[in-house]
């Protein structure tokens, strides 16, 4: 009995490698690649809630996160140096994907309407804005700080996050955001 328990545990010791090897591949194509680029990939798949926001003409909305388009869900506010440090970028990113089945979804943290429409049309930043005036969503997707990003796929799923301001206007990853809209169904 001895010799067939370290037989079975010396199979189970070689074939480990194996078998982390299967659960690495099981990881979307994308997964290594945001993990590359530092950020947090969800270990099971997590859709974005519906929730609601108001547009800058102080009109109460719904947008479809993610519903047919690779999306960048961003919370943020305009007294956030992190978040104020990371608009030029999404400004860029957006301005080198208007071809793309692509949008960001920037909400501010319950700040009025004036004070974002302002800081939008001062700053010249042409990307959709929205805000959360209640704080129900942030409470829900910007729990650990602001700013906070969310890339879903085009049926809302949450692909990779990242807490903390980011460069979003790298060539590496536009390009990921590029494959992303190629690739994804």
């Amino acid at each position: 009995m001895r010799k067939f328990s370290f037989l079975v545990l010396a199979i189970l010791v070689l074939a480990s490698p194996l078998f982390a090897q299967d659960a690495q591949a099981a990881e979307p194509w994308y997964s290594a690649r945001f993990k590359a680029l530092g950020f947090i990939v969800p270990p099971r798949s997590v859709a974005i809630e519906p929730v609601a926001f108001k547009t800058l003409e102080g009109v109460d909305t719904s947008p479809a996160l993610g519903r047919g388009k690779i999306s960048i869900l961003n919370f943020w506010a305009t007294w956030c140096g992190p978040c104020r440090s990371e608009m030029p970028a999404f400004q860029i990113l957006w301005e080198k994907t208007r071809d793309l089945p692509f949008t960001i979804i920037a909400v501010d943290v319950q700040e009025t309407v004036s004070q974002v429409k302002s800081f939008m049309e001062i700053k010249k930043f042409t990307f959709p804005a929205y805000i959360d005036t209640n704080g129900a969503a942030s409470a829900r997707y910007a729990s650990r700080g602001i700013p906070s990003t969310y890339i879903l796929d085009k049926q809302g799923t949450i692909l990779a996050y990242m807490i903390g301001s980011y460069e979003y206007d790298k060539p590496e990853v536009i390009a990921l955001i590029r494959e992303l809209c190629e690739k994804l169904p």
